[in-house]
């Protein structure tokens, strides 16, 4: 017996050693890079290795020539690309990306879409052809961008044997970018990609594309969101009413803005576009609110806002008292509420008893009204999550580290600070609230940061107003196709929807306001990615196929147990 269990130790620990040098798979994809001098421009090539182990989600490259910032950076965006598309758990697993080039440098944002591509293709355990490159930013929403230099990296490729490229949607490219562009004058087959599915399929032959649905919009969601376009609306007509005939005729062009805004949220309400009506209603109520508190004394305005103080005092000790957070919608409920609170509180804080502004005063005042309708949406049910001060503190870290990178990449490419003014300024109020432990708000703030850099992202690259409505629609399909996978998971994202019916809105009349609506959408549509839905055993992160390799061998080692115990009993009769 002893001989048998020494065997199957044997036999086990060797099939262990053997997974275990084979586990670490290598996966490769060819770069395509373009180099400048003062007299030419160059395509070529390089190389990228991706290995995934077993860790905490630290990432790990290794550059020679020595890679800049940029890359960097846009390395661990791609990762992030890649578990958001796979829905895995990345902070279970350390990646190890080698880059080898023949260039001076390797920099610049065009390996993006290929970083991502082999990080799908390793954590999906996919093969790769080799025959395969691409080029291509990568963006929010996992879209291709477009790219400079694709004639030399086209040629490039061409050059290396290379007998497939994948180049971004052309008509996403800038004018600047697009202007030398002529895939026909090669003898290679290029293909123009807009997703992450088109040039998954095109790398490893596995289609993930899914079949067209549409979003059901649940009827709790339409009745609540609906209940508070009303309160909006109604309170619309009640200022209209009560405002000066005489200032609507000497402020004409302020109060036509107001109507311009009514006009709007009745054919929203028409539509059953609930969210859009209500914010066209508040739209025209501060404008309204303004115009009735023009001419009011300073004694009137302070006397109003210290009115508007104790609403937000008692508010604010409800909200800690009876808001238990249990859903997603009850946190993303949470969140808007108490940034409402927060806006109004600032606005309240700049009136002193020498300087009030009357604008300040209606702006506070309606956002209060908008923060207290809000909390229609609490308690409306659905799956539960682990939404405790602990896990809301690691959500926070981690939507402060990618916003982080967005805006440090975006600083690269646009240094100019008033750009990122707002931007940062957000970023800021996000680490004040991780400090003072408000970590709901904290994570609503920094997920607005990351979309107004990625907004920036996007713009970087596109030249024209065509491009930029592409790329909208592209992203607008993203968006719907998350949410409808959230509801899949029983998970209805009451941000992510509203701002993605508001963002359809925008398209035609202001495509920029309609990116960032856009932006806020993807980053509300997937808040469950920071939370667990319930504490449960997790198995070591162990790959399958090593897993049936090690009950392979549990067997082998148990069947020449049973052999050589059997062969001694024949011995012994």
């Amino acid at each position: 017996m002893k001989k048998a269990f020494l065997l199957f130790l044997l036999l086990f620990f060797l099939v262990i050693s053997i997974v275990t040098l084979a586990s670490a798979k290598q996966y490769h994809a060819t770069l395509l890079t373009v180099s400048e001098t003062e007299d030419e421009r160059a395509g070529g090539t390089a190389d990228l290795y991706l290995e995934i182990k077993s860790g905490s989600g630290r990432i790990f490259i290794d550059s020679f020539p020595l890679s800049q910032l940029d890359t960097q950076i846009v390395t661990r965006f791609s990762k992030e690309i890649a578990c958001d598309f796979l829905q895995k758990d990345c902070t279970r697993y350390d990646f190890f990306y080698t880059i080898r080039a023949n260039t001076a440098i390797v920099g610049g944002p065009s390996a993006g879409a290929s970083t991502t591509m082999l990080t799908i293709a390793a954590l999906d355990n996919l093969q790769v052809k080799d025959d395969v490159a691409m080029t291509g930013t990568i963006n929010s929403g996992g879209l291709i961008g477009p790219v400079g230099g694709i004639n030399e990296k086209v040629s490039a490729a061409q050059e290396a044997g290379i007998e497939k490229v994948l180049i971004p949607n052309l008509a996403l490219q800038s004018n600047q970018t697009n202007q030398s562009t002529n895939i026909s004058n090669f003898n290679i087959e290029v293909i123009e990609v807009s997703t992450i599915e088109e040039a998954l399929y095109q790398y490893t032959g596995k289609d993930f594309s899914t079949p067209e649905k549409n979003i059901t919009i649940p009827k709790e969601y339409s009745e609540t969101m609906q209940k508070i376009a009303l309160q909006l609306c109604n309170r619309t007509q009640e200022l209209d009413n009560e405002l000066d005939e005489e200032v609507k005729t000497q402020e004409e062009s302020h109060y036509n803005a107001s109507l311009n805004f009514i006009n709007k949220s009745k054919t929203a309400m028409q539509e059953s576009k609930f969210y859009s009506a209500a914010s066209y209603c508040f739209s025209a109520n501060l404008r309204l609110k303004t115009l009735m508190f023009r001419n009011k004394t300073n004694e009137e305005l302070l006397e109003t806002s210290q009115k508007i103080q104790t609403a937000i005092d008692i508010t604010n000790e409800k909200l800690e008292k009876n808001f238990v957070l249990r859903t997603i919608g009850d946190l993303e409920t949470f969140m808007v509420v108490k940034e409402r609170l927060v806006e109004t509180q600032d606005f309240i804080n700049k009136i002193n008893n020498t300087n009030i502004s009357y604008e300040d005063v209606a702006y506070a005042q309606e956002r209060y009204y908008s923060a207290a309708s809000w909390s229609e949406f609490y308690g409306a049910g659905g799956k539960e999550f682990e939404l405790d001060q602990e896990s809301l503190k690691k959500g926070c870290l981690n939507k402060l580290a990618e916003a982080e990178e967005r805006i440090n990449y975006v600083n690269i490419y646009l240094p100019i600070e008033i750009l990122l003014e707002e931007t940062q300024k957000e970023l800021k109020h996000a680490y004040k609230d991780y400090k003072n432990q408000d970590y709901a708000l904290c994570l609503f703030k920094a997920s607005k940061a990351k979309a107004e850099a990625d907004v920036l992202m996007t713009l970087i690259a596109l030249g024209t107003e065509d491009a930029l409505k592409e790329m909208l629609g592209e992203k607008l399909g993203k968006v719907k196709k998350t949410i409808i996978r959230e509801q899949e998971k029983g998970i209805f994202p009451i941000l992510g929807y509203s701002y993605y019916e508001y963002s359809n809105n925008l398209v035609e009349e202001s495509p920029y306001n309609a990116l960032t609506f856009t932006e806020y959408a993807l980053e509300m549509s997937n808040l469950d990615i920071y939370f667990p839905k319930k504490k449960t055993f997790h198995l070591p992160n162990i790959n399958s196929n090593f897993l049936i390799t090690i009950i392979a061998s549990f067997l082998a080692g148990l069947i020449a147990g049973l052999i050589v115990k059997r062969k001694k009993k024949k011995k012994r009769k």
